[in-house]
């Protein structure tokens, strides 16, 4: 997991600095769709799980390139040390609140959550990369 999350930061940072925040969350979304989409289909194979595991971790240190840029993209260089600051402590106590209270919902449930969640991602990110007229 740990290599996944270190092998995303700075692929994901190349793909940030070399195509924008928009394509860059776009990709991202869509590796989390097909996470999602094996964990709800193919959750009895051990290798489609393991590839959508894969896409996870990757994607976890792959937002740790993509949000310092979000967040000079979303609020503007004024006050960007400190609103990256609050973005990065939202980051990790995010993560923190998600695994002390998974307990509390069903594990199986939580993958439709990230299938659903990264579909309407996709389709706010198209939307979005269209409106400022970039070329696929």
């Amino acid at each position: 997991m740990a290599i996944l999350n270190t092998l995303g930061r700075p692929i994901f940072g190349y793909i940030t600095d070399r195509f924008g925040f928009y394509f860059s969350s776009l990709v991202s979304f869509v590796m989390y769709f097909i996470a999602g989409f094996i964990f709800v289909f193919f959750y009895n194979s051990l290798h489609a799980t393991t590839l959508a595991f894969i896409l996870l971790w990757f994607n976890l240190g792959g937002w740790l390139a993509i949000a310092p840029v979000s967040t000079m993209r979303f609020f503007g260089l004024l006050h960007y040390s400190k609103n990256y600051g609050i973005v990065y402590t939202a980051y990790g106590i995010g993560a923190f609140i998600g695994m002390n209270f998974m307990h509390f919902l069903n594990y199986n449930l939580f993958f439709y959550y990230i299938f659903y969640g990264s579909t309407v991602m996709i389709i706010v990110d198209l939307i979005n990369y269209k409106k400022l007229n970039y070329n696929f």
